[in-house]
């Protein structure tokens, strides 16, 4: 439990040092808000370092899978806002723990005709119909 309680203290200071300086915040939705005062980073590469050291340590810990996979999320987005460009691919697999073909599909006007799916309509202009308009003209 140490481990997380330290993820969650280094990435409430990396948080508090986002908003102080007029950033997006770290933490869109805090489920368990502190009522006492936390101390901001004092920069981004402060807090790749931290990361980057409770990184190592977890690995050392049997156990702490889940603590690994929220760091290596942390650490790409903020190496993504240091300028980082990884390939995209390997930046959703470490934020989002998905691959990033797994279940995504893109979908054309053509597609659709081809393969009979009834899921979307599109207009002529490619945009999608609302579900309701089509579903009523399937009805009619």
């Amino acid at each position: 439990m140490r481990l997380r309680d330290d993820v969650e203290a280094t990435v409430r200071s990396w948080d508090a040092y986002e908003r102080g300086r007029g950033s997006l915040p770290v933490i869109d939705y805090d489920c368990h808000p502190s009522t006492s005062p936390i101390e901001a980073a004092t920069s981004r590469l402060q807090v790749l370092k931290r990361l980057q050291d409770l990184d190592a340590t977890a690995e050392t810990q049997p156990g702490e899978e889940r603590v690994r996979a929220r760091l290596r999320g942390d650490i790409a987005y903020l190496r993504a806002l240091l300028g980082e460009r990884a390939p995209l691919r390997d930046y959703i697999s470490r934020t989002q723990g998905t691959h990033a073909d797994a279940g995504a599909t893109a979908t054309s006007p053509r597609e659709e005709q081809t393969r009979g799916r009834r899921s979307n309509r599109w207009e002529s202009d490619g945009t999608p119909t609302p579900w309701l308009s089509w579903r009523r003209a399937r009805a009619g």
